[in-house]
């Protein structure tokens, strides 16, 4: 079992069932049904009797929607990133967050379950086969017909690292994930093999997610040459002290 720290980023192995993804929509049912079995207790009068039955239902048949989509793949969330939460007593969450500043909060989740459903972005990284170079990003025929959601920059973006599934790209707006199938990539020629620095890389989209999107990304490329080479001349100075 790894040991993993408050904030790190992950993507995920596996696509999203319907129950795993509403999980704390559906302990937030159960504890409100809870409220009403209790008020329902000490109920002094045939109209609150009748208005709480009436929530109990609503209650019931969103447990039922769930239970009948429970096995259901509702979302892959091979396109987000997740960030991990480690809480006072302890415990887990784990939070689906965009460079944009969008955040979810998923539900608690178990060592078990995070290290089966979830890889963690710099493992990732220096897992897949590193790209280096820029190119073109545009919807694939497949994304069109399923009239997905998919940010498609403008100007070249920086492709990074590749996977089987996925793919992560870096421009002004910062770090990006892609699912291979959702897009087709159109590459220039030259390549740049000083982008290969997962844990700057990696640092720059930690700052990205934790400030909600608000950092400066500007020549975000600059930014990754410059922090390589910074590194680079570190190591050397740390070999002629020795």
């Amino acid at each position: 079992m790894e040991a993993y720290f408050n904030g790190e980023i992950f993507v995920r192995r596996t696509p999203f069932i319907y129950q795993e993804y509403f999980k704390k929509q559906i302990i937030s049912v159960f504890e409100l049904m809870q409220q009403i079995d209790t008020s329902m207790a000490i109920a002094e009068t045939e109209e609150q009797m009748l208005l709480l039955n009436q929530q109990k239902m609503r209650m019931e048949n969103i447990l039922d929607l769930c239970n009948s989509e429970a096995n259901k793949k509702i979302s892959n969330g091979f396109d987000s990133f997740f960030v991990l939460k480690i809480n006072k007593d302890g415990s887990k969450t784990i939070i689906e967050t965009g460079t944009a500043g969008s955040v979810r909060y998923l539900s608690n989740i178990s060592m078990q379950e995070l290290e089966q459903k979830y890889q963690s972005l710099l493992e990732f990284m220096e897992t897949s086969r590193f790209i280096g170079k820029f190119a073109k990003i545009s919807k694939s025929e497949t994304a069109k017909q399923n009239g997905a959601a998919i940010y498609i920059p403008e100007q070249p973006m920086l492709i990074l690292y590749q996977s089987e599934t996925m793919t992560i790209g870096i421009d002004e707006l910062g770090t990006n994930l892609y699912v291979n199938q959702d897009i087709k990539i159109e590459y220039e020629n030259k390549f740049f093999p000083e982008a290969n620095d997962s844990k700057t890389v990696y640092g720059i989209t930690h700052r990205i997610i934790a400030n909600k999107g608000e950092t400066e990304n500007k020549n975000i490329f600059n930014k990754i040459i410059s922090a390589k080479r910074a590194n680079q001349i570190k190591s050397s100075d740390d070999e002629m002290e020795l």
